[in-house]
């Protein structure tokens, strides 16, 4: 059985009165429950209540830190982030997308006190960048059920990856080949749903992270041979790499080198 909104307005409630009793795991157990929400069809329901109050509470200290661990395994299961992955029944998209999403919370609650370790911060990321490579639907808004979005969703997923304390290097370069590989893709339209910035944003850090210079020459050299890219890929390439510029540059990242050669193949 699924919650219903009876279960997020309560949550709601719990956690604008900081309630120390939701951090019981018993009442903390009971959001296997409310996953299954993730893939309801009434944007309403879905994010305006279920992942939205879903996401407040994974990211709260309240949450507690023993479970983290457990809602991912659930989360990057056949059952969520790789449901129906052949299928083009709206639905399975939406439950694939939201749980992606609801990854990103979950590790993004962990990143102060990191209680997640490196072996399952790979294993995630491992996963993630697995379904990244399957994923084919590149719808956004869709009405009347709302955002789909698998993509920046996931996007998502892999920025909180890698913003993450405990995330090896070596994982940082692998999700910046994945997505690459997103971006290259041959098949693909033109982002036009911000697929670009969200997916540019993981790459920024797995920039700013990596103190190899030979990981980060690998992590950019792909990108040298743009003129071997025929549009959309070409134009998705550009439009990504321009919003890794952008965020690097925001966020005071000073080697200019690096931006130097992001300027010369976004120009």
């Amino acid at each position: 059985m699924s919650a219903g909104a009876n279960y997020f307005e309560d949550l709601n409630a719990k956690l604008d009165k900081n309630d120390l009793s939701i951090s019981a795991e018993a009442f903390a157990d009971s959001i296997f429950q409310a996953l299954p929400v993730l893939s309801d069809l009434n944007p309403k329901l879905r994010d305006d209540l279920a992942w939205s109050t879903l996401s407040r509470y994974l990211r709260s200290p309240l949450f507690p830190s023993s479970m983290r661990s457990r809602v991912l395994d659930t989360l990057l299961s056949a059952e969520y982030v790789f449901f129906d992955l052949e299928g083009k029944c709206t639905e399975s998209a939406v439950k694939r997308s939201f749980s992606a999403l609801t990854v990103a919370d979950v590790v993004t609650g962990d990143i102060e006190d990191a209680h997640l370790d490196a072996d399952k911060l790979s294993y995630a990321s491992k996963q993630i960048r697995h379904y990244l490579s399957l994923e084919t639907d590149l719808r956004g808004f869709v009405e009347p059920i709302g955002w789909v979005h698998c993509l920046a969703h996931t996007g998502d997923a892999v920025l909180a990856l890698n913003r993450h304390p405990n995330t090896r290097s070596t994982d940082l370069v692998e999700n910046a080949r994945a997505i690459q590989e997103v971006i290259t893709r041959r098949g693909f339209d033109v982002f036009k749903w911000g697929e670009d910035q969200r997916l540019g944003r993981p790459l920024a850090r797995t920039i700013a992270r990596i103190e190899s210079n030979v990981a980060l020459s690998e992590v950019l050299q792909v990108y040298t041979r743009k003129h071997l890219f025929e549009d959309p890929s070409r134009q998705n390439v550009l439009n990504t790499l321009r919003c890794t510029y952008l965020d690097l540059h925001w966020n005071g990242y000073e080697a200019t080198d690096v931006l130097r050669r992001l300027r010369e193949i976004i120009d």
